[in-house]
């Protein structure tokens, strides 16, 4: 399934699920977070890796109903690099530039007793630089279907926490430094995360967060896990 067609999907369910429920009034919830993460990658017998900060925002919009669609995008911080010297040593000899960006669309609804069921799209391209020689990219593309259980502290007054586990069906494109494109078959993916939020006022919350995401890509000449493990400190308004 190309990504023209995974995005029309998603689209025509948010429009479905929004066109039944647009006589309620629901509220907006804003999030922006701060991170680090660790990410590595296979690329033939060699393993790409960097350490870096993050960035992230996003936006949904809660039903009353408790339908929910939420748009968010993360990004690496600027500073960021991996280990070209140890991956590329006959090109550079020490590391080099490295981004991710990644991009969510997340449709879901949370149950009284807490779970929440979710469907969404999500990419992530992931460039890595080479200096004079041009540059090495990734990009990942998917359908992710997910659940979640939440549950208060103290009937909220201490907090809440939340454990979340997410599966992935993905595309994946590699780029050489040519510009030549491979893409993979068919893969998979996974994630498992947790939270714990804490109430600052009757709009405003704080979270921190840790999640752990692997995509098992399969390329005709290699194959191997893209890993990323991360945490982030979220402030989160809602109105």
């Amino acid at each position: 399934m190309n990504n023209m067609k995974k995005f029309t999907l998603i689209t025509a369910t948010l429009a479905f699920f929004v066109s039944n429920a647009l006589a309620d009034e629901g509220v907006v919830r804003a999030k922006a977070s701060l991170g680090v993460a660790n990410y590595s990658s296979p690329y033939g017998t060699k393993e790409l890796k960097s350490s870096y900060s993050t960035q992230g925002l996003s936006l949904a919009y809660i039903l009353p109903s408790s339908i929910f669609v939420e748009l968010g995008t993360k990004i690496s911080g600027s500073s960021a690099t991996y280990n070209a010297a140890e991956a590329f040593g006959n090109l550079v000899t020490t590391d080099q530039k490295f981004s991710r960006t990644e991009n969510t669309l997340t449709i879901g609804m949370t149950m009284e007793d807490g779970v929440q069921l979710n469907a969404g799209y999500f990419n992530a391209d992931t460039i890595f630089k080479l200096a004079q020689y041009g540059q090495y990219s990734q990009k990942i593309s998917g359908l992710t279907a997910g659940v979640g259980k939440g549950a208060q502290i103290n009937e909220g007054k201490s907090g809440s926490v939340g454990v979340s586990a997410v599966v992935a069906l993905i595309d994946a494109t590699n780029t050489d430094r040519f510009g030549v494109a491979t893409n993979s078959d068919l893969s998979y993916g996974a994630s498992l995360g947790a939270v714990y939020s804490y109430p600052i006022n009757k709009n405003m919350s704080v979270s921190v967060d840790a999640k752990f995401q692997t995509y098992f890509i399969s390329y005709t000449t290699f194959s191997g896990d893209e890993k990323i493990l991360s945490s982030a400190v979220s402030l989160i308004g809602q109105f």
